[in-house]
């Protein structure tokens, strides 16, 4: 009987004695877990905190993707970066959308080569329009200078005298004459102005307006034929009503 209770007792001491240890372990581990865990949120809770001016090394991350928020490198992408100085190099053209101006680029034409078809770039020297202007912040920013200048449609150059041109019909005279067109004589029938030089056909079928006849006489003039022994040639005629009123002399006509 007594070596009974003995061993109890004994069993019971070991088992207090190992236990004891184990639930101090366990306690322990407890707190330190909770200690861990309560420093990462502290940690987590300071990154933005944390954050300031970078340098340039780290600025080398990219915002494509990440637009809002922190990069996958140290620096950031959100709008607090550009007044905390952290943001990524490709910030502003990742997340940010150029300003632009709402006016017409005010800047004037520097060559014709800036106008549109049948303009040219004409420079007044009683207005002073810049030559170059860009957007920056949305307003533009010129040079001071007045060198610009506008498109205006270009005069188209003038050639000196009138049309070389004979006339083709007697429609294209005046009123009382006539398109005579003479053999002895080469009139282009058509010419343009080009470059302010006259450029011409090469015939010569081209006429020129000369007053209408009102003889009425089909033949030659009697009194300007070649004199001739055995002819008489008045010495003047007249056509009326389309008949030759000569002269009844023979004193007329023409050495041939």
């Amino acid at each position: 009987m007594k070596t009974w209770i003995s061993n109890s007792f004994r069993v019971a001491a070991l088992s207090t004695l190992f236990a004891w240890p184990v639930a101090c372990d366990s306690g322990e581990s407890e707190d330190a877990g909770m200690s861990d865990d309560g420093a990462a949120g502290e940690d987590d809770a300071a990154d933005d905190d944390d954050r300031g001016p970078l340098g340039k090394a780290d600025q080398a991350g990219s915002c494509e993707g990440h637009c809002g928020g922190p990069s996958d490198e140290v620096c950031w992408c959100d709008e607090a970066c550009v007044a905390i100085g952290d943001c990524c190099t490709d910030y502003e053209a990742a997340c940010t959308e150029p300003a632009t101006c709402d006016e017409p680029n005010p800047a004037g034409c520097g060559s014709d080569d800036e106008c549109g078809d049948g303009e040219t770039c004409v420079t007044d020297s009683n207005a002073c329009i810049p030559s170059a202007c860009s957007c920056e912040g949305g307003a533009w920013l010129c040079t001071t200078d007045c060198n610009g200048g506008t498109c205006e449609p270009a005069e188209e150059p003038t050639c000196e005298g009138p049309n070389p041109a004979g006339c083709g019909s007697d429609d294209e005279c005046g009123d009382g004459e006539v398109c005579v067109v003479d053999s002895n004589e080469c009139i282009s029938s058509a010419c343009d102005c080009q470059g302010g030089a006259w450029q011409c056909t090469p015939d010569c079928n081209g006429g020129v307006c000369q007053p209408e006849t009102t003889s009425g006489c089909s033949d030659p003039n009697p009194a300007d034929t070649c004199i001739s022994e055995s002819d008489c040639i008045p010495s003047g005629c007249v056509c009326e009503d389309g008949i030759w009123a000569c002269t009844p002399d023979c004193s007329g006509g023409l050495d041939c």
